[in-house]
């Protein structure tokens, strides 16, 4: 009989791991250990449960894992002995002979019963759950699932335009929202503005609302006496102060005073009654120090500004003591203020949202966390597994710091059950490289909830301090850097927090940066003291020149690498965001270097694609001048139209519109090759990736919707121009990503050109706030813009905690792009000045004050040294350790587009022979 029980001890273990410390194979060994253990079955991995979060990391777990059993059942001797002395510590014996056959009779069932080897993204993991209870869920058979939400959200947006016209109170939010809009100055495009509202209704915060919270949010009249109950306090305050304000003002003007005749001037006191009459309430410093201090009023004492000084100090007092006692419920109306209009939208949108969902059978993506936590609450848990038709015994969950509280609430009971049946867990990440936070990702739970809802006798945590990536240099500069780093942030970060909070708080929140990183020294394992690091200072007081000094360098250092033997393919450069990115990408292209970069090379910048469409466009007679003045050129400039054919200028020839109109008469795809075959379009070879994305996009659309050209063209307007140029891994080019699509992988070369991005990461985003605070709280959770008059609200503590969160967050971004490098690694710090700024709000002031500013004989150790007070070096500038030619695709390269008519590829026959 198979021994049923699992000899780990304890049954849940955390593994910290560092970036580069081999998670990835410490994985694929344990993984190893539970299917290959000699006293269970050879089917072992039906019970084995592994999760990561994207596509990109399951298919690399799965090829680990696989190639690992093909090599034990192959023999390599290396491998089977490395297994067999991890067997050692379990208690079990078992000979390098005795793995092989094993491996063998795993391989062999594995490869014939392939469905079964679960190893899965956690959203698939969760729709295979939905599968099994689609009753339950109140889903119908052969629902599908919605991966693209905005088109959605544009749909549901559209109708709630259309039927504002019988809706009184949605026609007046509608016109707020325009009029606020004016007045911040974004677009006055309120469709625009509803489209960026609905993409709330996907976010886990929103699914998470109760459901007495939703019945509220559809309730119109009472979203309306709320808000006027808000204003209406707001209206009260404001009353009262500019009502004394006014007396200062009146008393001003009937004695003949200005502000000019006070201490100060424009700047004095007494100016704070004008800056209350215009309804800014805040007092500095000076205001404050006014108070009953005759000195702080005037220079030279005389009876007129003594008679001043008896009426309107007290004036000031009483405003000051007012607005002291009213401001936070004031500020915290007008935060609720700013976005509470939406809410009674938000509840529209979602109910467009939801009957699309229903009258087309499709599950959002994101819906799908909340329908599994319903089935869950209160269930059996092996009731689940069986309905499912698998019982997982173990269960390994990798990235576990980008989970997110729903997630890790829907799993927690299956692990349990396991545990408490003799089973076992692993979890594995790094709350350093926490950077999807904006996804819902919580670290904390890897920090510490997980011993909170696990026993904690039965949770082990083991740290992988090792660095097996990186040059020994560079492991010890990031180790450095870090330990500076950490201290340098919450100097900063208790500087800009509010004097307020309580100091229990101030202290827990400050404290947050040493949590997230305890664990931030590494041990090189690679050996020798090789690598290279150089940290620059580009000072511009614009930034937008700044910028552009940079990316003029990043072709010479591109050159300067390929001359120490580097290869194209072993350099990447990581940005912030996608907008750096493109320009990147345009600064390498203009100097004729080769780019790889999905997220920057969308096919709706290529000259030829916007050609394409903007005949397909013409073809369904959208003839407007500027269309077709950009037909002209367009072809006139890739030589597509003879130029004698171009007899008007910004005008096509009466043959080539007439043309056009006929492809209205084909359908989408024949009119496509229509085009290429009557202008030649196959012959732009610089083009040619573009135009095949182009028609793979128009195969896929044809596919799925109706394949006409004008649903195409409306597709396309919509989201067709973003779909990105499919990558070659295999070319010889430089990498271009960004922080977070880089997260996981490493390259010999790493270059940061734009280390200058916004500590608190959040400004302007919208967050859903707890809301228990008296009167506010007849609704429990609102909408709030995160905004810096947050901390003088009702939700002071909230935004503290927030803005802790969001220096974490930037910090594990430069964690995470310092920790990609292997060899070599080049930091751009834009700065305005060598000063540093008064408030630290940026990464680069934080770079500043751990590489140039104060006491840096530290990174002497690290045989760094100084050209100038701008560069540090660190390491010796060698030549790449191992030259190599990069490997050739295993891709197919178009030097050529086939193209045929497409009339003769269709035949039918007139008659037929029986």
């Amino acid at each position: 009989m198979v021994n049923d029980t699992f000899i780990q001890t304890p049954a849940l273990t955390v593994y910290s791991a560092s970036a580069g410390a081999g998670k990835t194979y410490r994985i694929t060994q344990e993984y190893l250990k539970l299917i290959l253990h000699p006293r269970r079955s050879p089917k072992e991995y039906r019970r084995v449960l592994a999760v990561t979060f994207t596509n990109k990391a399951t298919a690399e777990m799965k090829e680990r894992i696989l190639s690992k059993i093909n090599e034990l059942a192959s023999g390599q001797e290396d491998v089977l002995t490395a297994l067999c002395q991890e067997f050692a510590p379990m208690g079990v014996s078992i000979t390098p002979t005795e793995l092989q056959q094993r491996a063998k009779e795993v391989r062999s069932h594995l490869l014939h019963d392939y469905t079964r080897f679960s190893v899965l993204t956690i959203d698939k993991f969760f729709q295979r759950v939905l599968q099994a209870f689609v009753r339950e869920a109140n889903l119908l058979p052969g629902f599908e699932v919605e991966l693209n939400t905005e088109r959605l959200v544009e749909e549901a947006a559209g109708k709630v335009l259309e039927n504002a016209g019988g809706d009184p109170q949605r026609q007046a939010w509608l016109w707020q929202m325009v009029e606020r809009n004016i007045e911040t100055g974004k677009t006055w495009n309120v469709k625009t503005s509803l489209e960026k509202l609905g993409s709330e209704l996907f976010k886990e915060n929103f699914r998470q609302l109760n459901d007495t919270l939703h019945v509220k949010l559809r309730d119109k009249h009472f979203l309306q006496n709320y808000f006027t109950h808000r204003q209406n306090e707001m209206t009260a305050v404001d009353k009262h102060l500019q009502g004394l304000a006014q007396q200062a003002i009146r008393y001003l003007q009937q004695n003949n005073l200005s502000t000019e005749d006070f201490k100060y001037g424009k700047t004095s006191c007494v100016n704070y009654f004008y800056k209350v009459q215009r309804g800014d309430y805040e007092a500095g410093t000076r205001v404050q120090s006014a108070m009953d201090v005759k000195e702080n009023w005037y220079k030279i004492e005389t009876s007129a500004l003594q008679d001043a000084y008896n009426v309107l100090n007290p004036l000031l007092a009483s405003i000051c003591g007012y607005w002291n006692a009213h401001q936070k419920n004031y500020n915290t109306a007008k935060i609720i203020g700013k976005n509470f209009m939406q809410l009674g939208l938000l509840a529209d949108m979602a109910a467009q949202v939801q009957a699309m969902v229903s009258d087309r059978n499709v599950l959002p993506l994101s819906y799908a966390t909340r329908l599994i936590a319903g089935l869950i609450g209160g269930s059996d848990t092996p009731f689940i597994y069986e309905k499912m038709g698998t019982t997982y015994r173990a269960m390994m969950i990798d990235e576990f710091q980008d989970t997110s509280r729903g997630q890790w609430n829907n799993f927690l009971p299956l692990i349990t059950n396991s545990l408490s049946s003799g089973g076992w867990a692993m979890v594995v990440g790094d709350v350093k490289q926490s950077i999807y936070r904006w996804r819902n990702g919580d670290w904390h739970i890897m920090a510490s909830q997980i011993d909170a809802d696990v026993q904690p006798s039965a949770v082990c945590r083991i740290a992988l301090k090792q660095n097996w990536r990186s040059l020994p240099t560079v492991v010890n500069f990031n180790n450095l850097a870090f330990a500076k780093a950490v201290p340098a942030l919450q100097q900063a970060l208790d500087s800009n927090l509010s004097q307020d909070l309580p100091h229990d708080l101030r202290k827990q929140l400050v404290q947050t940066l040493n949590t997230a990183y305890a664990d931030v020294e590494q041990l090189p394992q690679k050996q020798g003291s090789a690598g290279y690091v150089k940290v620059e200072q580009v000072i511009d007081n614009d930034e937008l020149l700044a910028h552009e000094q940079i990316l003029a360098r990043l072709p010479e250092l591109v050159t300067l690498l390929q001359g120490k033997g580097y290869s194209k393919s072993d350099i990447a450069i990581l940005v912030r965001g996608n907008k750096e990115g493109r320009e990147v990408v345009d600064a390498l292209l203009g100097n004729g270097i080769q780019v790889v970069s999905q997220d920057m090379l969308q096919i709706g910048t290529s000259p030829l694609v916007q050609l394409c469409i903007a005949l397909l466009r013409m073809s369904t007679g959208q003839q407007n001048p500027l269309n077709e003045a950009f037909v002209q050129h367009t072809l006139s400039t890739f030589e597509l139209l003879a130029k004698n054919d171009l007899q008007k200028r910004w005008c096509l020839p009466d043959a080539e519109k007439t043309f056009l109109q006929n492809l209205a008469q084909r359908s989408l795809i024949e009119a496509f090759e229509e085009m290429v075959q009557h202008y030649h379009l196959n012959k732009v070879d610089s083009e040619l990736p573009f135009l095949q994305a182009l028609f793979d996009g128009i195969i896929q659309f044809s596919n799925r919707r109706t394949a006409d050209v004008s649903s195409f063209l409306e597709w396309w307007d919509a989201e067709g121009y973003k779909q990105p140029l499919a990558g070659n891994d295999g070319l010889d080019a430089i990498t271009v990503n960004t922080i977070h699509k880089a997260k996981g992988l490493e390259y010999k070369v790493v270059i940061l050109p734009f280390c200058d991005w916004d500590l608190d990461t959040k400004a302007n985003s919208v967050l859903w706030m707890n809301n228990d605070a008296a009167p506010f709280d007849a609704i429990q959770q609102l909408p709030v813009s995160y905004e810096k008059s947050m901390a003088a609200s009702c939700f002071g503590e909230q935004y503290a905690a927030e803005k802790t969160q969001s220096y974490v967050d930037s910090l594990n971004l430069l964690y995470v792009a310092q920790t990609r490098a292997v060899e070599k690694m080049y930091l751009f710090v834009p700065v305005k000045s060598t000063a540093l700024p008064k408030e630290a709000n940026k990464i680069s002031h934080l770079l500043q004050t751990v590489f140039f500013a104060g006491n840096t004989t530290n990174f002497e150790a690290l045989q760094c040294k100084r050209d100038n007070d701008n560069v540090l070096e660190c390491g010796k500038d060698t030549d790449a350790l191992q030259t190599h030619t990069p490997e050739q695709s295993c891709g197919i390269a178009w030097n050529h587009y086939p193209s045929y008519p497409f009339a003769p590829r269709l035949r039918i026959r007139k008659s037929a022979t029986i």
